[in-house]
């Protein structure tokens, strides 16, 4: 029987798991880079044609949203693909929520594709998906849709388990901290396994708050731990 994995062992075969994701993404990314580039394309301006035209002209919110970009990157990204004459942005104000007692909606920057900027599109992406689906062909399509749905949940994540995980003590500190000692910021040892209780949260809610290594998105997962969202 094999022997259940140390906590040494986990965080390894985790790491082993990001390391491959990360060069294996940015791996197909060169690949499709080189036929981007006879265009005069970027990988990030591909991706806002790509998205303007699967689903059609989207407020510049929606874009930041769903491409998971800072807003003046995306305001680069625009004005190019303007110049170029493939995308056009439309200033405009939304009807008002029903029930509001607002007359007039909020202002919002639209952003879709002109008739060229179809066009174009419409003509690479053939080309571009070919070579997408020949580079996946080294996996079966049952393998695909399990990749797909591994990269969903990774992006959904887990906020208990990873709240339980970040307050772990881990055999790679090589010791128990004393009573009060910090480890990882302002995290204290009297909250490693207490993360069902309020005043371990609130612990948390400092530790999330002082550490700088933590990501916007690991903070926002533990705020929902400290709401109570997942108790």
């Amino acid at each position: 029987m094999k022997p259940y994995p140390t906590q040494r062992q986990k965080t390894q075969r985790a790491y082993r798991a990001y390391v491959d994701l990360i060069d294996t993404a940015k791996w197909i990314e060169n690949e499709l880079r080189g036929p981007l580039w006879t265009h005069d394309l970027t990988m990030g301006e591909f991706r806002l044609l790509e998205l303007l035209y699967r689903e059609g002209a989207l407020t510049l919110s929606d874009v930041i949203r769903k491409r998971q970009v800072k807003r003046q990157n995306i305001m680069v990204v625009v004005k190019r693909l303007r110049k170029r004459g493939w995308v056009e942005r439309v200033d405009v104000t939304l009807p008002p929520v029903p029930g509001s007692q607002k007359k007039v909606g909020r202002w919002a920057s639209v952003v879709g594709l002109t008739k060229p900027g179809k066009r174009f599109v419409g003509n690479i992406l053939p080309t571009h998906s070919k070579l997408v689906k020949a580079l996946m062909r080294a996996i079966d399509g049952r393998q695909q849709e399990t990749l797909s749905l591994i990269c969903r949940n990774l992006r959904g994540g887990d906020p208990a388990r990873f709240f339980v995980e970040i307050t772990h003590e881990d055999e790679e500190l090589g010791r128990r901290p004393d009573e009060g000692e910090t480890v990882h910021g302002e995290r204290r040892a009297e909250a490693i396994g207490a993360g069902k209780s309020a005043d371990a949260r609130s612990r948390w809610a400092r530790a999330g708050n002082a550490e700088p290594n933590l990501s916007k998105a690991a903070r926002g997962r533990c705020g929902e731990v400290r709401r109570g969202h997942y108790t």
